[in-house]
C-alpha cells in the first residue's frame, strides 16, 4: 500500500534511523490530510520539502531536524533546525494555526520575522536562532500569549527591543544575544518570570531594570558598553545620580519616573486628584490619596510627606530613604514604588494601590475614610486560610529583605498597619521610611534613637537601640499575634504589649 493512501493516519514517526539511504520526502505526504505528528529527525532526508506539504493542515508537529535538506521554506514548516534553508519565513506560514512548536535554528534564512508570524496565537516555543534574519521585530508580537520560549539569538536583528515582550506573562525563557538592538531594555521585561534571559553582546543603553540587578543575570547584559546599574552586582559601570538643585525647582515639581514606573504616568492628573474627596488615610507623616491614572485607568495610592513651610529634615530622611531602598527591591510581597514627585515644600510617593488597604483596618475596624470600604470591614471577618495567606506574604516579603537583598535591610517599623493587602487578600510590606541597611551581613548598627511604633519594639532594641533583623521578627510576631487572637497589641496603653 502505498503511504498517501492511509487516508486516516494521524501520528507517524521514522527518526533516528542510520540505515536509511539518503532520499527525498515524497510528495504523496500531502495526502494524508489528518496527519497531526510527522517525526522524521535524523532520517538522512535530502533534497527540498515538497509543496504539497501545504495541504497539511491539521499538522500540530513536524520534526525534519538534522537532515540534508535545503530550498525555501514551504508554509508551515514546524521543527526544520540545523539544515540549509535559505531565504525568508513565507507568509503562507500564517495558516498554520494548530503550530505550538517553530525551531528553524541553524539554517541561511534571511530577511524581516515575517507580520505573518505573529498569527500563530498557540505557539509555545519559536527558536529562529543562528540565521541571518535583519530589520526589526514587528510589534504585533503581543498577540503570543502562550510563548514560553523566544531565541532569535545570533541573527541581525535591530532596533528597539519592542515592549510588547514585556506583556507575553507566559515567557520564561528569552535570548536576544548577539544581534544589533539599541536603546534601552523595557522595564516590563521586569515584571516577567524569565528564568534565562540573554542580552548580551548588542548596543544596549540606559539603566538595567531593578529586577535584572541580581547575580542570577551577571552573564546576561554583558558586551552592552552604555548599560549602567544601581548595585555594583553585574560588572556594569554604576547610573550617574547627580544631585539636583533645589533652588532652580522652587516653583516646579522634580519629577523622577524610576526604571519600573507606569508607562503611561500622568504627572499633572496625579497632582491635581490630590484632593479631599480622594483622601484615604491621614497619618503623622502625611497623607494618602486614592488616585485614577487617566492614561491607563488604573488606580494609584499617593502619599503626601509635607509641611506648612519647608519638608523638615525628619521627614524628608524618611522620603529619601523609602525612594533609595524600594528603588532597587522588588519582591511580590513588598509594595511597589512608581515614582516620586518632589519640590520644596512637598514630597510625593506614588505606589501600586492596595484595594484592601491595610491589615489593622480588618483586625481592628479602624475607621475608614470611604464608607464601602467601612461596610466591608465591619461586616467581613478574616477567615483562618485568608490569615495564614496573609501571614505566609507578609514572612516572604520580611525574608526578601533579610536574607536576599544585596545589603540587608531592616525595616524597623513592621506593624498591622504597613501590611497592605491587594484585592485578593495578598499582603505587601509598606513604609519603609524608618528603614536601615546593614553596613556589613550579620552585624548590627547602633542608632541615636529608637525607631518603631509601640507594642512593636523589641525590648533588647528598647536597651541597646541596636537594629538588626532580631527586631524585625519581633515586630512580625506581635503581627502574628494579633492574627491568631484579634487584639491590639497594646489596646491603647503604651504601657502594655500583647506580646507579654
Amino acid at each position: 500500500m502505498e503511504i498517501g493512501n492511509l487516508a486516516n493516519l494521524e501520528q507517524l514517526a521514522m527518526a533516528y534511523n542510520e540505515k536509511f539511504q539518503p532520499s527525498a520526502l515524497p510528495k504523496e505526504f500531502g495526502a494524508l490530510k489528518k496527519l497531526k505528528y510527522l517525526w522524521m529527525t535524523e532520517a538522512n532526508l535530502i533534497g527540498e520539502i515538497p509543496e504539497s506539504f501545504n495541504n497539511l493542515s491539521n499538522l500540530e508537529l513536524l520534526d525534519l531536524s538534522v537532515n540534508k535538506l535545503e530550498g525555501t521554506i514551504p508554509g508551515g514548516i514546524v521543527e526544520i533546525a540545523n539544515n540549509k534553508f535559505y531565504g525568508p519565513i513565507p507568509a503562507e506560514i500564517s495558516s498554520w494555526m494548530n503550530i505550538s512548536v517553530l525551531n528553524a535554528n541553524n539554517n541561511m534564512l534571511s530577511g524581516k520575522i515575517p507580520v505573518e508570524l505573529t498569527s500563530l496565537w498557540n505557539i509555545t516555543v519559536l527558536l529562529l536562532d543562528e540565521n541571518q534574519f535583519s530589520g526589526e521585530l514587528p510589534s504585533q508580537i503581543i498577540s503570543w500569549k502562550s510563548l514560553n520560549k523566544l531565541n532569535l539569538s545570533r541573527n541581525k536583528l535591530s532596533g528597539l527591543i519592542p515592549k510588547a515582550l514585556g506583556s507575553l506573562t507566559s515567557l520564561s525563557y528569552l535570548d536576544l544575544s548577539e544581534n544589533q538592538f539599541s536603546g534601552q531594555i523595557p522595564p516590563k521585561l521586569g515584571h516577567l518570570n524569565l528564568i534565562i534571559l540573554h542580552l548580551s553582546s548588542n548596543q544596549l543603553s540606559g539603566m538595567v531594570p531593578i529586577e535584572f540587578q541580581h547575580e542570577a543575570y551577571e552573564d546576561s547584559f554583558l558586551n552592552n558598553p552604555k548599560l549602567c546599574v544601581n548595585v555594583p552586582t553585574l560588572n556594569l559601570p554604576r547610573c550617574d545620580a547627580k544631585p539636583v538643585n533645589s533652588d532652580k525647582l522652587s516653583t516646579k515639581y522634580l519629577v523622577m519616573i524610576l526604571i519600573f514606573a507606569l508607562a503611561d504616568l500622568d504627572e499633572y492628573n496625579i497632582l491635581s486628584s490630590l484632593t479631599e474627596n480622594n483622601l484615604i488615610v491621614c497619618g503623622g507623616s502625611g497623607k494618602v490619596y486614592r488616585v485614577a491614572n487617566n492614561r491607563s485607568g488604573e488606580l494609584l495610592a499617593v502619599k503626601m510627606i509635607c509641611n506648612n513651610r519647608r519638608l523638615d529634615q525628619k521627614l524628608q530622611k524618611q522620603f529619601e530613604t523609602e525612594v533609595e531602598i524600594l528603588s532597587t527591591m522588588r519582591h511580590a510581597n513588598i509594595v511597589k514604588l512608581l515614582c516620586c514627585i518632589s519640590n520644596e515644600t512637598s514630597s510625593l510617593l506614588v505606589y501600586e494601590y492596595m484595594e484592601k488597604q491595610s491589615l489593622d483596618r480588618w483586625l481592628h475596624g479602624k475607621k475608614q475614610r470611604t464608607s464601602s470600604m467601612t461596610s466591608s470591614v465591619h461586616n467581613f471577618v478574616l477567615d483562618w486560610p485568608t490569615r495564614l495567606q496573609i501571614a505566609i506574604g507578609a514572612a516572604k516579603g520580611l525574608c526578601h529583605m533579610h536574607e536576599y537583598c544585596s545589603v540587608p535591610i531592616i525595616h524597623r517599623d513592621v506593624k498591622s498597619s504597613n501590611i497592605l493587602l491587594d484585592a485578593e487578600f495578598n499582603a505587601k510590606i509598606a513604609d519603609f521610611g524608618l528603614a536601615e541597611t546593614l553596613v556589613k551581613q550579620g552585624e548590627p548598627n547602633t542608632m541615636s534613637r529608637i525607631a518603631g511604633s509601640y507594642g512593636y519594639i523589641a525590648p533588647e532594641y528598647a536597651y541597646t537601640t541596636k537594629v538588626n533583623k532580631k527586631i524585625d521578627v519581633y515586630s512580625f510576631g506581635v503581627v502574628l499575634l494579633e492574627l491568631v487572637t484579634g487584639r491590639e497589641p497594646n489596646n491603647g496603653d503604651e504601657h502594655m504589649c500583647l506580646a507579654e
